[in-house]
């Protein structure tokens, strides 16, 4: 039960929550009576709630050492869902989507499933924010994202076409100098191709940082820094030839 230090601490935070779409209530360990608290107060403020069990791969290393002979990946992991489905359906949570997740494996679990739920019951006015802060780690993901650049490209192109009509010398060529480049590194750093996102991918997946540095040279390199070098970028990605390389 909650002390009532908890009690008042809680209660202010749900005071100050009420201004949220929804919410994620995260658990690294089995469904507790904080949890099914925290599921009826988020429901009385009809807001909806996912729930995300985390730390996945922690859960199957112990069982694997636990167990070496008997273990099985795909078991642990399903009587992990029916644990958190079933405290989900004894509480009347039932319709509650549930995801397992791991953030040093997002390319396993649920985590693409849970980006797609996001995306899918987010507000239409508010989507376009959340599609940009995800990391681009699956090819769905990579798709949305490319759909919300080129709504971006048309407007720089148009910006750009507006300064080079103004009588002024050098103006177009400082802008683009300036402006298109900007631009065209967002894009590069939402679609995982910056410095900082392949130091972490070759990180997670073992891999050589300067090889995936030379593909990504090598296929979307310095020539997309330009404002057609940005609408050739939209077009190459969707069809794989520029993350899939990596």
């Amino acid at each position: 039960m909650l002390s009532k230090r908890q009690w008042r601490v809680a209660s202010t935070v749900m005071l100050q929550v009420q201004r949220y779409d929804f919410f994620l209530l995260m658990s690294a360990s089995r469904f507790t009576e904080n949890d099914i608290w925290l599921g009826n107060e988020i429901t009385k403020i009809h807001r909806k709630y996912f729930y995300v069990r985390t730390k996945i791969g922690v859960d199957l290393s112990s069982n694997r050492k636990a167990h070496p002979r008997t273990h099985d990946d795909q078991a642990v992991i399903g009587e992990i869902r029916r644990n958190v489905t079933e405290h989900l359906k004894e509480n009347a949570f039932e319709e509650t989507p549930v995801f397992l997740v791991d953030s040093y494996k997002p390319q396993m679990f649920d985590f693409e499933q849970l980006e797609q739920r996001l995306n899918r019951d987010f507000p239409e006015m508010k989507r376009s924010a959340m599609i940009l802060s995800m990391s681009a780690y699956s090819r769905e993901m990579v798709r949305m994202k490319v759909e919300e650049l080129r709504s971006r490209i048309w407007k720089v192109a148009t910006a750009s076409a507006a300064v080079a009509a103004a009588p002024v010398p050098g103006l177009s060529i400082v802008f683009d100098a300036y402006a298109v480049k900007a631009e065209a590194e967002f894009y590069f750093t939402q679609l995982g191709l910056d410095d900082r996102s392949l130091r972490s991918h070759a990180a997670m997946t073992l891999t050589d940082y300067n090889q995936l540095k030379a593909i990504v040279n090598r296929t979307c390199g310095p020539a997309f820094l330009s404002i057609q070098g940005m609408k050739a970028l939209a077009q190459l990605v969707p069809e794989g030839q520029c993350l899939h390389s990596v």
